[in-house]
């Protein structure tokens, strides 16, 4: 649980310290971007048989590496939804 509090608060600096340079279509671009991978990596955009089979190939990636990716896009949405 650690790891995902971590991850969020340096979301949350990289996105306050975009903010503060103007930089909102880089805080755009990282906060969809990353949701985007994180839903991708998650096997939700794949097909069932897709799944199946990666699910019998072990990778060197942890399992809950999408959710990570997930929750460090959290602070980046709801940022450029706040000053939209």
């Amino acid at each position: 649980m650690k790891k995902y509090g971590l991850v969020f608060v340096a979301g949350t600096v990289l996105a306050f310290l975009l903010c503060l340079f103007n930089f909102l279509t880089a805080l755009t671009y990282i906060g969809f971007g990353t949701l985007l991978f994180g839903i991708v990596l998650s096997g939700t955009l794949a097909s069932g048989d897709r799944m199946r089979a990666n699910a019998q190939y072990k990778s060197g990636l942890p399992k809950n590496l999408f959710v990570q990716l997930i929750v460090f896009s959290l602070p980046f949405i709801i940022i450029y939804f706040t000053f939209l």
